[in-house]
């Protein structure tokens, strides 16, 4: 048994600050002056050494990525982290109730663009674009090695906004809307909705008229009908009949860049009602392939065509009640028309 007394002298008059007690991987304990660019005392084998603690670097960049789900993603020089061994990101993402989800990203599971290691919180659904979260990098011993940076989709919209052209600032202002019009739908959070603080000078630049939508979908063989669901992602999934997981299925459609995609699905990725298969997501469509039809066709294990059927996420929305759906395209449209032309 034994006690360690010390002593950490400052100048009285900067009032106190944190200090945490710590282990290493090495089994060496340490207690750390949380402020930046502070003093650890290690000890260990009854050695203690003061050393300056790492001084802690800013997160580069903070970005929107739009796909069939919004995602932020977090960037940091690669020159700050040559070696991202054993490191690892913490995002925190605070809901409208103040609760917290905590979301660990190890570094294997990092990206790469350009000089940046790119860090990615996904599944962010419409009506999330008001909450924040943030993030912090930790390196192999568990020390916070940046500062945290937060941030919110409508907070990006607001840095981000006057740099943009005239289509970029209508699709911004049309995201916002959706996001709003999505908290209202599912009656989250509808006290600070996400364009709350547009201007009226920005409201203005977004889509005013109400766009036109038809319902293009036919009924093939086997074919049950579609659901669309509006969470962390587009989610149009189209149901077949008696569906089992030795079957197949591919769809094909022309994306908004014009190019022709042909997606497979496996039996086992079909999706499951009651724990059966029962149908085929369309997971690969994003926003802006919105008016796009899709055919999609299941096949038997031997290769035969068991079913068919048409639809696209316009004729989900034209199905669908609510003006959340009027707002998911008036986004889709001004998303198509900024990021392809």
């Amino acid at each position: 048994l034994f006690y360690l007394n010390f002593n950490i002298s400052e100048n009285t008059t900067t009032g106190s600050y944190p200090v945490s007690l710590g282990l290493r991987s090495n089994s060496a304990w340490y207690f750390r002056d949380e402020r930046n660019n502070a003093r650890e005392i290690n000890f260990h084998s009854g050695n203690i050494t003061v050393q300056n603690a790492p001084e802690k670097f800013d997160i580069d960049v903070a970005r929107m990525i739009l796909g069939n789900a919004l995602e932020f993603q977090f960037g940091v020089a690669t020159s700050k982290i040559p070696d991202q061994t054993g490191y690892y990101a913490v995002i925190e993402k605070t809901w409208a109730d103040g609760t917290v989800t905590v979301k660990t990203v190890p570094a294997s599971h990092w990206g790469i663009a350009g000089a940046y290691w790119a860090i990615t919180y996904d599944g962010l659904a419409a009506k999330e674009m008001g909450d924040t979260f943030k993030v912090t990098i930790y390196n192999a011993d568990g020390v916070a090695v940046s500062n945290p940076r937060q941030d919110a989709v409508r907070d990006y919209v607001a840095r981000a906004y006057a740099t943009q052209p005239a289509t970029g600032k209508t699709m911004m202002v049309d995201m916002l809307c959706y996001g709003a019009a999505a908290q209202v739908h599912f009656g989250y959070n509808t006290t600070d909705l996400a364009n709350n603080k547009l201007t009226a000078a920005q409201l203005a630049t977004g889509t005013a008229t109400t766009p036109e939508m038809s319902n293009d979908q036919v009924k093939g063989t086997n074919y049950q009908g579609s659901r669309f669901i509006l969470e962390s992602r587009i989610q149009v999934q189209m149901a077949f009949k008696n569906m089992t997981s030795a079957m197949y299925a591919v769809y094909t459609y022309t994306d908004a860049a014009g190019d022709i995609q042909v997606v497979y699905v496996e039996g086992t990725d079909f999706v499951l009602i009651g724990g059966k298969p029962a149908g085929v997501e369309l997971s690969n469509l994003v926003y802006a392939d919105a008016r796009t039809l899709v055919n999609v066709t299941v096949y038997n294990a031997d290769g035969t065509i068991y079913g068919t059927a048409t639809d696209s996420i316009e004729s989900c929305a034209y199905r669908s009640d609510g003006d959340v759906f009027v707002y998911l395209m008036k986004f889709a449209d001004s998303a198509k028309a900024h990021l392809y032309g």
